[in-house]
């Protein structure tokens, strides 16, 4: 019974949130539809070594499963057009996604009424650091992210300090990840952090926007992973959802 009393209390508490300013992204549903995650970490184990993150992800019905994620779990990168957190918050915006369709019409996308594929696009100076704070990265009083780890507001905003204060790239597991803020992936929200992988080159993003086909992020990021302009050109990084603590030299908890 305690269970389902915290369950109704937190159903009440993201309903109560109002829709963010930019529009784009407001809407009301009465049942939230949340995507299975297996589609996007398969549950398996790797060999060879390879350091291995399990969480526990909670079901619409209230059932735990477990899901396994390691640094071969990237997938080709795609967006949810439809998973919802707050529960009246699609944090997605697929305006211009027909822009996407005809840039990688010689290749292999996705593009249907739950999922997109999501490519390199530049906004020049958009996600530069000095033009984000906290307070507009983590704009949810419900919190900022439902996986890997839940937080709160404030804790995203720490969060988003922490990472911004790494500098501009952090070696991990033998690989140097050049960091950067954007657009977010897969069923990503904001607070959330993922790995861009393209061409041997390699990021590690904080989410402080919207999914979106048009995969944004700080410029000179962006540079590290393609150099050059990705303007009309279909650049379908590898993409995988992190536990933003992992990354070195963030702190151990929150």
């Amino acid at each position: 019974m305690r269970c389902l009393a915290f369950l109704l209390a937190c159903r009440a508490l993201c309903e109560s949130q109002t829709c963010h300013p930019d529009g784009v992204e407001c809407h009301d549903m009465e049942d939230v539809n949340l995507l299975t995650h297996h589609q996007h970490f398969p549950h398996r184990r790797h060999e060879g070594g390879q350091k291995i993150h399990w969480w526990k992800h909670r079901r619409g019905d209230d059932s735990d499963f477990d899901v396994v994620t390691s640094e071969s779990d990237a997938v080709a990168c795609t967006y949810s057009k439809t998973y919802a957190y707050p529960s009246t918050v699609i944090q997605q915006d697929s305006g211009g996604v027909s822009q996407m369709d005809d840039r990688c019409s010689d290749f292999s996308y996705v593009d249907n009424t739950s999922t997109a594929t999501c490519i390199l696009n530049s906004n020049s100076d958009g996600y530069d650091y000095d033009v984000w704070s906290a307070d507009r990265a983590c704009p949810y009083p419900a919190g900022a992210t439902e996986y890997p780890i839940t937080t709160t507001q404030q804790q995203c905003k720490e969060l988003y300090n922490n990472f911004t204060d790494l500098g501009d790239s952090v070696t991990w597991n033998g690989k140097t990840y050049w960091t950067g803020i954007g657009h977010g992936v897969l069923d990503g929200v904001r607070g959330n952090c993922y790995t861009a992988s393209y061409n041997g080159n390699h990021a590690v993003i904080f989410q402080v926007d919207i999914r979106s086909w048009s995969l944004e992020i700080t410029y000179r990021t962006l540079q590290k992973l393609y150099a050059g302009d990705p303007g009309g050109l279909c650049l379908i990084p590898d993409v995988q959802i992190i536990n933003c603590l992992d990354i070195p030299g963030m702190p151990s908890f929150v």
